[in-house]
């Protein structure tokens, strides 16, 4: 049976045009303000356990549905394939090696479509032929605005790839990099291998780097900056390292070529203890505050948070996190709970919430170790009750994360009356995990 009428194809190029970007990823976060997958990374924004079926932002730019409806789309007939096949080209969905050859092959005869790739997931290297793969992708879409690199940690690779690297064009209008490997265990990220691309993003906004273990004081060299008197390589606004186990030193390494303008850092800290009391030299909080000097004018969105196998016990003993308070830009901070316990040590004057929390701070979101926040709580409320802290509009807990956490505690039910008193006065608190507590 034939349809009455004028098809689906008749419609102009441009109402089809914008069809397909309610089918295209790209498209639809752009509309939609939504973050790119590595600036939405589950694993910054969760405490301890991992989420059954939540996906890695690589297995969500690899598996989209998306593509495959343009695609169909692109089958019906002539009209049809002309409006959605650049649209199937801005962020092509790639599941191996082998759509990397096609995609590098396609964009070779079809310069038009080279010009629409705007994100790329170059996440799939078998060593010698990804290295080719690498730069020849990096120099046939000189369009690019968002890339996805996994790097193998071999130093075959990074040489080889930082001498095809030089024969490539500027990136101009490449904004954000993410770079994760193979083998998380055994292969740590360096982000020295990242070198030869991040030279290439001379307007680079935005860097996330999976599962980076050190950085070497020479990075500055690798991107190209000949003594530490000139100014940072990059100048980015975000950053974010999820399954960090860097130290004090490689944070210093690293935020010392990043530029002085960061306005969102996230840090997800990962490993194992090496023994009961013995810290080592582990990243802590106060060491992200002191290098993020340079920024507390910009800094708007603080994340430093812990996987589950490293989540504090009581023993630890409290860090000095009184420089947080000189973060005046400040509007968003995720942390462990435990950095905000005094261990019923604290005086009036040294409140671990108004000793160190700054004025601009507009949600605070606390996980990880259960400790008995409701006592030091209680005297930021009276410091909010009477003006101060007047941006604070949401605290969240994250309780339930916690093994030892026991909603018929005593400081569990501290801690619900101190949220009930916060929302009677306007701030959203929420207590995840505690099926006492009432809207």
């Amino acid at each position: 049976m034939e349809l009455a009428g004028p098809g689906f194809a008749s419609l102009p190029p441009e109402l089809l045009a914008t069809i397909c970007t309610f089918l295209c990823s790209h498209c639809e976060r752009e509309h939609n303000g939504q973050p790119w997958p590595f600036e939405a990374d589950p694993d910054h924004q969760n405490y301890g356990s991992a989420q059954a079926g939540v996906q890695t932002p690589a297995q969500r730019l690899g598996s989209r549905s998306d593509s495959a409806n343009l695609s169909s789309l692109s089958r019906v007939c002539r009209s049809l394939h002309a409006a959605a096949e650049p649209f199937l080209y801005h962020c092509p969905a790639t599941s191996g090696q082998s759509d990397l050859w096609l995609l590098a092959k396609t964009l070779i005869n079809r310069p038009d479509l080279a010009s629409r790739v705007l994100e790329l997931d170059l996440g799939y290297p078998t060593l010698d032929a990804s290295i080719l793969l690498t730069a020849m992708l990096l120099h046939l879409a000189p369009s690019l605005q968002r890339a996805h690199f996994c790097l193998p940690s071999d130093s075959a690779f990074n040489t080889l790839l930082a001498e095809l690297a030089w024969s490539c064009p500027p990136l101009l209008s490449l904004k954000a990099l993410a770079f994760s490997v193979l083998d998380t265990i055994f292969r740590p990220t360096k982000l020295s291998g990242a070198a030869p691309i991040l030279r290439l993003a001379p307007h680079l906004r935005a860097l996330h780097l999976d599962s980076c273990s050190s950085v070497t004081k020479h990075l500055g060299v690798f991107l190209g900056r000949d003594a530490n008197t000139q100014p940072p390589s990059l100048h980015i606004t975000e950053l974010s390292l999820s399954h960090a186990s860097l130290d004090f030193e490689s944070l210093r390494f690293l935020l010392r070529e990043t530029g002085p303008r960061l306005s969102r850092v996230s840090i997800r800290r990962t490993g194992t203890l090496r023994a009961r009391g013995d810290w080592g030299h582990r990243l802590e909080f106060n060491d992200v505050l002191n290098n993020l000097n340079g920024s507390q004018q910009t800094l708007k969105n603080l994340s430093f948070t812990s996987s589950k196998e490293v989540l504090f016990t009581p023993a630890r003993p409290r860090l000095d996190i009184s420089t947080l308070h000189n973060f005046q830009a400040l509007e968003i901070l995720r942390t462990d709970a435990v950095f905000f316990t005094s261990h019923g040590e604290t005086k009036p004057d040294n409140n671990p919430f108004t000793a160190t929390i700054p004025s601009s701070l507009q949600e605070l979101h606390l996980g990880g170790y259960y400790v008995n926040l409701g006592p030091d709580l209680r005297v930021l409320l009276a410091a909010f009750q009477v003006g101060h802290y007047a941006a604070l509009r949401k605290i969240e807990i994250d309780a339930g994360v916690a093994e030892e956490y026991d909603p018929e505690s005593e400081a569990a039910q501290q801690l619900r009356e101190v949220a009930a008193s916060f929302r009677s006065a306007g701030v959203d608190f929420v207590v995840h995990g505690d099926e006492h507590q009432h809207p």
